[in-house]
């Protein structure tokens, strides 16, 4: 019997993917891998670095293996090149400065291998601790996806709340065939993860379902992030060449809630217009959306006490 009394019905072999620059958080990612209950696992650490600079990522565990990308390739290409080098039927995906439960992996593939799931492949994510530069931490999301579309889910009525709705890389875990079959994209400097996910979700007979858990400890809103830079420009070329399936309403609030908050984030006239020119020809966003995309006027540490000082009130949506 394994933590939390789950007992696997057979035990799953899986391939975990860690892009790096190799910075020193990596060393305790890779344990906590390492130390997961109830399973094999193979652990690929993808250096996006010069081969040179790779020596110092040694391993004396078997189960660890280092590749190279060369250097400057980004995460996206970093992890498609660690799946197509994983060699298990399953994989799972981990940034080099979050953490795992012992049980996460277990929990996911007993979830995944479901017999009430019928046909179909299925993605499972789950809830994550999320840990902020201001010390404070919570659990998020409040609300998990369950079902419908992941679009509406993510960005509908989005709220400037740390507990808001996501599906965040390192909780992510499926098939290793499926995720060759969707690929990561190594041109999109933001949303990788969102990317990845809405397009698993557009694949036939594939569920995606999120454990009401949380399994992962992720780091948020760090100084140079590239979630925290106000780059509306790789947003709104992301919407343009994503968004022709979703509904108006996940539209325009992804419009406002992220376009809109970048551009104000970046002072950039230009991007308020690009995003009041789209937005016209929609509805109008909801009230959560808006505040949020408000928020972008603010100071960047002002707006990240707010979202965390927001944690756990009542409001609409995730």
């Amino acid at each position: 019997m394994n933590a939390g009394g789950l007992a696997p019905v057979a035990t799953a072999s899986i391939s975990v993917v860690i892009p790096t620059v190799g910075r020193r958080s990596l060393r305790a990612a890779v344990n906590s891998v390492l130390e997961q209950e109830g399973v094999q696992v193979e652990v690929i650490i993808v250096a996006d670095l010069p081969l040179e600079d790779c020596q110092c990522l040694s391993y004396s565990d078997q189960r660890v293996h280092v590749i190279s990308t060369g250097g400057g390739k980004g995460a996206g290409y970093a992890r498609q090149l660690g799946t197509e080098t994983g060699s298990r039927q399953w994989v799972a995906y981990l940034d080099d400065d979050d953490l795992w439960s012992p049980d996460k992996l277990m929990r996911q593939h007993l979830a995944a291998t479901d017999e009430s799931l019928a046909m179909g492949s299925v993605l499972v994510s789950c809830q994550v601790i999320s840990q902020a530069g201001t010390g404070r931490s919570n659990i998020a999301p409040r609300r998990c996806y369950d079902s419908g579309s992941v679009p509406d889910y993510l960005f509908h009525r989005r709220r400037l709340s740390s507990d808001r709705a996501l599906v965040h890389t390192s909780t992510l875990f499926l098939e290793r065939n499926l995720a060759l079959r969707v690929g990561w994209k190594s041109d999109l400097p933001r949303h990788q993860d969102w990317d990845f996910v809405v397009r698993c979700e557009r694949e036939p007979e594939v569920r995606v379902m999120q454990l009401a858990t949380p399994l992962v400890k992720v780091r948020v809103n760090r100084d140079g992030s590239i979630s925290a830079s106000p780059d509306w420009q790789a947003s709104l070329a992301w919407y343009d060449a994503e968004s022709s399936d979703w509904s108006v309403r996940a539209r325009s609030d992804f419009l406002v809630g992220q376009v809109l908050r970048y551009s104000l984030q970046a002072r950039s006239i230009k991007g308020i217009g690009a995003v009041l020119r789209r937005v016209v020809r929609l509805r109008p966003p909801t009230l959560n959306a808006l505040i949020l995309g408000c928020a972008g006027a603010a100071p960047r540490g002002l707006m990240v006490r707010t979202m965390h000082s927001r944690h756990g009130r009542r409001g609409g949506g995730a």
